[in-house]
């Protein structure tokens, strides 16, 4: 009965055992398996292993044996045996519990995420592809004045994010990294880390990021209303760059109410992004930017009515009441030529009582102060421009919309923008188009058609528009998958 017993808890003891660390192996896919933890599995497999070994002494030694003492000296052995062997069953049950409880995974709110028990430790990897048609037909492009064809695909955007937050829902970060359009090497967009100060409207973020000083910037790229941003925001945002204007910097918020926010930050200048202590930030040629050496931005907004959820999209899809937001930013830079002010004002409007209905419009404006400027041109040039546009959801997966920008350049400004040498300095776009949602902005369609009916003086590649040297039309037609994992 004894050998009955101890051979069944032995069996217990390697049975949990195995489990335990087949737990160590599994949580080891997340994170990797102390050294300590592989110290101890191998000392109690040492352990089992002389259990096993004594056991069989005390059977042969019971066998040979006949005295009366010895029966009970072997009994005294094999409690103490069977007492070393709970100890071990009860020790590996111990571990494996440690090893898997407290953390769930799985995909929540729309996104994948592993997330401690209490939430203070969440991360949530994500990725983002546009795959791309483009067909553009240009006219007076050729020096004979003959038109042009181009069209092809492309993968617009690939890219791979990790975000989430770190001991506490008050420290959250985000990176993200994207794929170049041609090359496809990979570059570092965003790598930003935040702090909410506890009990406090203010929190503080720190990093590489988006200059938000714009909404059009602001909104993410995956969630725009037609298959990418406006011309305006393209002159005035991105420099004609086809870059995000991402920056390096520090950045004060803050929200005390729900109706309004502000913020406020220093950074290194005009798409700093990947770049060291010296300031050797890239150059936007067409706005006049030659090395940026610095600059601040600044954003507030107030909601009159709606949830802020609402206002991270163009789209009024599942918007169940009236939205109204308005909001106004200023980013100032300087660089080795020249300073430069830029600033919005826009609204965001989604009334409750034409559900469906979403309207957006802004008024951008940059003014550039040169230090030296070629004689007949002005050293301070101010360029302008608004856009308006609207959606309408037809149901819940069709949606059809409409815009219109307008962009001014000053013909009398130095650098590319505004070259007094440029046929036209006015770019009218006209786009119109229609959306299909297989699951929100997760998985969607998009076509639209763009419309330049003087052209444009700027090459913008990036939104499917060619520089002409004429005043003559151009069109686009754009079509575009998007999957948002």
């Amino acid at each position: 009965m004894v050998r009955r017993k101890r051979a069944w808890l032995l069996a217990n003891a390697a049975t949990v055992l195995a489990t335990a660390v087949a737990a160590g192996g599994t949580a080891g896919a997340s994170e990797a398996q102390s050294s300590t933890d592989v110290a101890d599995n191998r000392r109690l497999i040492e352990e089992i292993q002389g259990l096993q070994e004594r056991i069989a002494e005390l059977e042969r030694r019971s066998a040979t044996n006949a005295r009366d003492s010895q029966p009970h000296a072997d009994l005294a052995d094999a409690h103490r045996v069977d007492r070393t062997i709970a100890d071990v069953v009860a020790d590996a049950e111990r571990r494996s519990h440690l090893s898997l409880e407290g953390f769930t995974a799985g995909y929540s709110g729309g996104r994948f995420v592993i997330q401690s028990e209490d939430g203070n430790y969440l991360f949530s990897p994500s990725a983002l592809v546009q795959f791309r048609y483009v067909a553009n037909f240009a006219d007076g492009v050729s020096s004979d004045g003959d038109g042009s064809f181009e069209s092809g695909f492309e993968v617009r955007r690939l890219r791979l994010m990790f975000e989430g937050n770190f001991g506490s829902p008050n420290l959250s970060y985000f990176f993200q990294w994207n794929t170049g359009v041609n090359g496809g090497a990979l570059v570092m967009d965003q790598a930003w880390v935040r702090y909410a100060f506890a009990g406090t409207p203010f929190a503080v973020r720190f990093g590489a990021y988006v200059n938000g000083w714009d909404h059009e910037t602001a909104v993410n790229i995956g969630r725009q209303l037609a298959v990418d941003r406006s011309v305006v925001n393209y002159v005035f945002s991105t420099g004609v760059t086809g870059v995000e204007n991402y920056v390096q910097g520090i950045e004060l918020q803050y929200q005390a109410v729900d109706e309004w926010r502000a913020s406020v930050m220093l950074h290194d200048g005009y798409l700093s992004r990947n770049t060291n202590f010296q300031n050797q930030a890239a150059t936007a040629p067409a706005i006049g930017i030659v090395n940026p050496g610095g600059g601040t931005a600044g954003r507030f907004e107030y909601k009159l009515a709606g949830d802020w959820r609402d206002y991270t999209d163009f789209t009024a899809r599942g918007t169940k009441k009236d939205l109204l937001v308005v909001g106004g930013g200023f980013n100032f830079d300087t660089a080795d030529n020249l300073n430069a002010l830029m600033y919005t004002a826009d609204v965001q409007w989604e009334p409750s009582s034409v559900r469906g209905l979403s309207v957006y419009a802004a008024f951008v404006g940059m003014s550039r102060d040169f230090r030296s400027v070629p004689a007949g041109q002005t050293g301070s040039p101010n360029d302008w421009g608004f856009v308006a546009q609207a959606g309408y959801a037809l149901s819940p997966a069709w949606e059809v919309f409409g815009r219109y920008s307008f962009t001014k350049l000053d013909d009398a400004g130095p650098g590319t923008l505004g070259n007094a040498a440029r046929v036209n300095d006015t770019i009218h776009e006209i786009a119109a188009g229609v959306n299909y949602y297989l699951m929100d902005h997760a998985a969607k369609f998009s076509l639209d058609v763009l419309f330049l009916p003087e052209g444009s003086p700027l090459d913008m590649p990036g939104i499917g528009i060619i520089a002409q040297p004429t005043a003559d039309p151009q069109a686009a037609i754009r079509a575009q998958f998007q999957l948002a994992i």
